[in-house]
């Protein structure tokens, strides 16, 4: 593919992960307050409605593959998700009860799931081996971007009604889609990328499942968990538990946007001179300190830097995981494995939020909850640790028996 052709899939992929991931995932964070505030569901619906959001991204993830061998044009195939995905926002816009808002972040979530696996498979084999590392910070810089204009608009739509505001973020929506619709004109690119031909049997399977692997996974699982507090649950927590005023929340949802952007670029800059293990770690030991700061201050500012250092984590987990996981199981293999990864993210934010759900129910409130959110991530940091002794070790056994 030419390097006009790949700025074009770039900026494509840019804004279907900018609708599908950015909005889809995020967007019901800031207007979770409000919906409260007028009573659409309680605080402890909010959680579970929200676990809707990530049992659909598990079952997206996993149907992905058995969807995309039916479609020859598969960009075409992240549109139609990106505008279902859509179609899922809308419907969050009408009060109809419990059950109702359930199955619409249900929807979403499906499709999230869904480009979480197709925009690697597909659009990333596009891209040449120099620029590969630049197009994908460019896409996940894309989910920042999303929360950055979500701060900026809500709180000029939300004081009209609830309505107003999700109708508003539908309406870009469909504006991005028809730019990508637009953008996909005349593109050279047809049949670009399918699974492996090559058949693995379940047994083959098994020697790649190794103690390293396994710690690794348990990892990113906890990862869905530990980034809850500021990703999903931020607004609501300072608006009732803080008492901070929405235009307040936004402002911190627009500095966790920011880190995402700025951080991922950074990290994405700095992936050539450190190794991806040694970044990992540091990503997770960012993402304790900014939940400690985030539980241990009501200060604004101090929630403003701490927000801004839990983007950083949110934008590179899922890049430096993939490539570190390619690296344990070989290149072979992780192409049929890879689609699994945002499985076990997803499993962690459902059961995260189904947990929080059930002890909002009992009268905890969510600052006590956090706190044992902040245990949870000290423990990822003391796993991420072990990942950096066992992949020492296996590199020293490879240099012996060479």
């Amino acid at each position: 593919m030419n390097i006009r052709d790949q700025y074009k899939v770039a900026v494509f992929t840019f804004i279907i992960c900018f609708v599908g991931i950015g909005i889809g995932r995020y967007i019901y964070g800031p207007i979770l307050p409000q919906m409260i505030r007028k009573h659409w569901f309680s605080q402890s619906d909010a959680s579970y409605i929200n676990a809707a959001t990530f049992v659909g991204s598990v079952v997206g993830a996993l149907i992905f593959p058995y969807i995309e061998k039916y479609m020859n044009n598969k960009l075409n195939l992240l549109l139609i998700f990106a505008f279902i995905a859509s179609l899922g926002v809308l419907g969050c816009s009408f009060n109809f009860g419990f059950q109702w808002q359930s199955f619409s972040r249900f929807i979403t979530g499906l499709m999230t799931g869904a480009l979480m696996v197709g925009i690697p498979s597909i659009t990333l084999p596009m891209f040449d081996k120099n620029k590969k590392s630049f197009f994908t910070c460019f896409i996940f810089m894309s989910i920042g971007t999303s929360i950055i204009i979500q701060g900026i608009l809500l709180p000029v739509v939300l004081p009209y009604s609830i309505l107003s505001s999700w109708m508003s973020i539908f309406v870009i929506c469909i504006a991005a889609i028809i730019i990508c619709s637009f953008l996909k004109r005349n593109l050279s690119v047809v049949n670009v990328h399918k699974f492996p031909k090559k058949i693995i049997k379940p047994n083959d399977y098994k020697k790649y499942v190794t103690s390293k692997l396994i710690v690794f996974i348990f990892l990113y699982t906890l990862s869905g968990i530990v980034i809850l507090p500021q990703c999903v649950l931020m607004n609501e927590y300072v608006v009732y538990s803080l008492n901070y005023t929405s235009f307040m929340s936004n402002n911190l949802w627009i500095s966790l946007g920011l880190g995402i952007v700025v951080l991922t670029y950074t990290i994405g800059k700095i992936t050539i001179k450190i190794h991806t293990k040694y970044l990992l770690m540091l990503s997770y030991i960012l993402a304790l300190i900014s939940l400690m700061i985030f539980i241990s201050s009501d200060c604004f500012n101090i929630l403003l830097i701490s927000n801004f250092l839990l983007g950083g984590c949110v934008g590179s987990y899922t890049a430096l995981s993939m490539s570190l996981l390619s690296e344990f199981v070989g290149r072979d293999i992780y192409a049929h494995i890879f689609r699994f990864l945002p499985c076990f993210a997803s499993i962690g934010f459902a059961v995260g939020l189904y947990f929080i759900g059930y002890f909002q129910s009992l009268g905890y409130d969510l600052h006590t909850i956090f706190i044992g959110v902040a245990v949870i991530a000290f423990i990822e940091v003391i796993f991420s640790t072990l990942i950096v002794i066992m992949h020492k070790t296996d590199i020293k056994l490879i240099i012996s028996t060479s």
